[in-house]
């Protein structure tokens, strides 16, 4: 099976009469469809793992497969493939369905016969459950899953909540096997991805201040005051292409205001109207981006090193105040440039990812698990949609361990810096300090007088959820 050639899709048809947030969840569906040599529509398990509670799951295995060392995604349907089809031609032709075998096989075939029905958001995961453990994701093995076989999951959207998300609401929300995945530790490092904490994102994530882009700038920051001086622009590409390489899935975001006022300023620019005039739907923009001309690529760029036109809040905060977030201006405008320098050559690695619609989150969630970090821990995502509302949401003890690799491993680079590998320890302290400092800072002007809640996952199974009060205003 094969999963290299990207397609369009019916669903962006009228995506003019879609809610931001229900026009970027198809645009997103469609971005990462691809399809096979005999044209199944497939979707890679790490954005399976990220999807929430519309997106429905459908296992089509035996019984004893369900039960046997492979497991089943908790949260899951039970269909058998025998009559699967029956079944799943009674649901809307929109409703979005990944399908899933053994080996995606199976999936995949039946994924293209629904198709052929009418159904316009199906997919098989791409390689079945052998992929979602090989990409380190929790399975279940509770006998109760056969009793359930057939039957279809109610997906009914929740009450909206009120001006603040409440305790109840929180303690609902983090117990709900459809709003929290897992992930071992080692698959996180190697495979995922640290998402911001902002809360339009509304698939299941990691959250952390920038994602991935706000950790690394972060310890970079750290690593100047280790070494004493500032990084040159060539060594922070060798540091920023070493770590694509060890760690593979980086996260940072923009948002579709700041997307907007960006096609703008290109449109104006005489250098470059021309090129993009007939480009007018989210698609062709999606793909411009991705890959622009090579002879636009530095006026592309020259624009993108404008901290205006990035709609991460954590980012354009650090970029615009260099001595609050520890981080200098020059630092962040190098980095940006050797990321989109990494993405235009290739690196799929890079992920740029659009968020839709204004902030509007209604609490703050602080994720903690009650054991120390091992590459075998269980990590949970957590969907910051609640209740019909956003949320933040911040794991500092997984950035905390991530950022402890990522010292150990820049550290350990003879060919771009010249650091004592004693040195990651303190650079890991600093590192720490300062990302609580700036987390603090983002918060007091995101999140201003908006309840905090702290949810601890037990290793008992048990989940406890506190009140910790307001996020305090800034200044």
């Amino acid at each position: 099976m094969s999963a290299s050639i990207r397609v369009e899709h019916p669903l962006l048809a009228k995506h003019l009469q879609l809610s931001p947030a229900e026009r970027n969840f198809r645009l997103n569906w469609v971005s990462n469809i691809t399809r096979s040599k005999w044209h199944e529509p497939i979707l890679c398990p790490e954005f399976v793992v990220h999807q929430g509670r519309a997106v429905r799951l459908v296992d089509l295995r035996t019984s004893a497969e369900l039960l046997g060392p492979a497991g089943y995604i908790p949260g899951a349907d039970w269909i058998p493939l025998e009559g699967a089809k029956e079944v799943l031609l009674g649901l809307p032709r929109e409703a979005p369905i990944v399908l899933i075998s053994r080996d995606g096989i199976e999936a995949a075939a039946l994924a293209k016969e629904l198709e052929s029905h009418g159904f316009v958001m199906v997919a098989a995961m791409h390689e079945g459950m052998l992929g979602w453990r090989h990409a380190g994701f929790v399975i279940g093995r509770k006998p109760e899953i056969v009793k359930q076989m057939n039957q279809l999951r109610q997906i009914e959207p929740d009450p909206d909540s009120g001006e603040r998300l409440t305790l109840l609401e929180m303690e609902e929300h983090v117990g709900n096997p459809f709003e929290v995945k897992w992930v071992r530790m080692a698959g996180l490092l190697l495979q995922g991805r640290h998402h911001c904490v902002d809360g339009r994102d509304d698939s299941g994530v990691v959250g952390t201040p920038g994602g991935d882009a706000g950790e690394f700038l972060t310890l970079l920051g750290c690593l100047e005051l280790e070494l004493g001086r500032a990084l040159t622009h060539d060594e922070v590409g060798g540091l920023f292409h070493h770590t694509l390489d060890a760690f593979g899935a980086f996260y940072m975001h923009t948002d579709l205001g700041a997307a907007e006022s960006l096609v703008g300023v290109l449109r104006a620019d005489p250098r470059v109207s021309s090129a993009i005039e007939s480009i007018h739907d989210p698609v062709g923009w999606r793909k411009f981006f991705e890959s622009p001309p090579e002879a636009l690529r530095p006026i592309v760029l020259e624009h993108l090193l404008d901290a205006k036109h990035h709609g991460c809040g954590h980012l354009k905060l650090m970029w615009n105040n260099p001595e609050e977030y520890g981080v200098r201006s020059e630092l962040v405008r190098a980095f940006v440039h050797h990321f989109f320098e990494s993405r235009w050559s290739g690196a799929e690695e890079c992920e740029y990812v659009v968020l839709a619609g204004e902030h509007d989150e209604k609490g703050v969630l602080v994720v903690k698990i009650d054991q120390e970090i091992f590459p075998f821990t269980l990590i949970p995502l957590v969907s910051p949609m609640c209740h019909n509302s956003q949320m933040f949401v911040s794991h500092p003890q997984v950035a905390s361990y991530y950022r402890w690799q990522l010292a150990e491993f820049l550290c350990r680079l003879p060919d771009v810096l010249k650091i004592p590998t004693s040195a990651a320890a303190a650079i890991r302290e600093r590192s720490d300090q300062l990302a609580e400092k700036q987390t603090l800072s983002t918060l007091s002007r995101l999140a201003a007088g908006l309840p905090i809640f702290e949810v601890t996952f037990r290793m008992d199974g048990a989940v406890d959820v506190g009140y910790r009060g307001d996020v305090p205003r800034a200044g």
